[in-house]
């Protein structure tokens, strides 16, 4: 299961402080369909991804701050980071091969 984030001290303790870790972040809207088949896709291939490699969930119902925070305008759209440092950002249209290629490469 993909951890779910919903508080600012949650984010800071398991993304912000851990630079050593890429964070794969979700973006999504409870009840989507395009949502729905990202999140499978990651919890897929979470088993592939080595140890720094971190899983979450950002749900637009329950953390709305940090869809705005973030500047996140479509759903899904998930979001790599190290530590503080956003890596990487894929859209609802991305390829899920892209998105596959790229996380296993962390």
């Amino acid at each position: 299961m993909i951890k779910p984030i919903e508080t600012a001290s949650e984010w800071n303790g398991l993304i912000f402080e851990h630079p050593e870790i890429n964070s794969v972040v979700l973006f999504r809207r409870r009840s989507s369909q395009p949502c729905d088949q990202f999140q499978a896709h990651l919890e897929a291939i979470k088993s592939e991804c080595t140890n720094t490699v971190g899983f979450f969930i950002c749900e637009y119902e329950s953390s709305p701050d940090f869809i705005y925070q973030f500047r996140v305008s479509i759903l899904p759209t998930i979001m790599v980071f190290r530590g503080k440092q956003k890596l990487a950002e894929f859209i609802c249209n991305a390829d899920l091969h892209t998105v596959t290629n790229y996380i296993k490469g962390l």
